[in-house]
């Protein structure tokens, strides 16, 4: 039996998982790559032992065929124990050569696994000699997060939320109702908010709207302005909102 496994990710891109114990996997996948419509931008895998990913999302279809045909089929795995992920790439806007990689791991071992597989290392060894300065990874468990729609060139804007600690749980009451608020303004695609797992007291919220102009007229909406004002008092360290492009 052939299976093509789905994740959908936020962004609305989809990945194409194929499963190793199908009995001609990369021909289910290549069935599902010539069915891409002219907008659509993909990306393959498979899972066995290990998670192998294309290297990017595309909309050529030669070129994921042949990413199909590179992947290496190992053992079998049962899908229970296949790692859910989603893993998005973003580029700042107006500092281009400042990058932030968000990914949702189904749980600390499917992390850990990924964290210390071949993918990850060869991303450390490539950048080894790039850095401007070190990489910062920071768990966080979801407080506050909602499907996300699709958008063509959306516009992100991912902010680091810090407040003192004997204020972690108004900070928190704060930041939910301003993402049920925010989901609710014109032009929003995804509004989450993220609780840092070893700071309680520290958030990070990942929002993504149609275009620049939906994005600043959310910034000047009363629910924004009035949680702004009444984080103000809470603050451990400046608001820290920047604003990214998908790659």
């Amino acid at each position: 039996m052939e299976r093509v496994l789905k994740h959908k990710f936020p962004v609305g891109t989809r990945v194409l998982f194929t499963a190793s114990n199908v009995a001609r996997p990369a021909a289910s996948g290549s069935y599902e790559v010539i069915r891409l419509l002219p907008t659509d931008r993909a990306q393959v895998g498979a899972f066995n032992d290990k998670i192998q990913l294309s290297g990017r999302f595309t909309n050529n279809r030669d070129e994921l065929i042949s990413a199909l045909n590179d992947l290496q089929f190992g053992n079998p795995t049962r899908l229970n124990d296949a790692i859910a992920t989603s893993l998005d790439v973003f580029q700042r806007t107006d500092r281009p050569n400042q990058f932030v990689i968000l990914g949702a791991w189904a749980d600390q071992k499917a992390f850990e696994t990924h964290n210390a597989g071949d993918a990850a290392k060869k991303l450390k060894e490539k950048l080894a000699t790039m850095l401007a300065a070190p990489t910062d990874t920071r768990q966080h468990n979801g407080l506050s997060v909602a499907p996300a729609k699709a958008g063509k060139d959306a516009i992100f804007a991912v902010t680091h939320v810090d407040v003192i600690p004997p204020e972690k749980d108004n900070g928190a009451n704060a930041l939910e109702q301003l993402a049920d608020g925010s989901r609710r303004h014109a032009g929003n695609l995804q509004f989450d908010v993220w609780r840092q797992t070893n700071r309680p007291n520290h958030f990070t919220v990942v929002e993504s709207w149609a275009n620049r102009g939906a994005f600043d007229v959310h910034e000047m909406q009363k629910e924004t302005r009035e949680f702004r004002m009444r984080l103000g008092p809470m603050s451990g360290a400046l608001y820290d909102e920047r604003l990214y492009r998908a790659l």
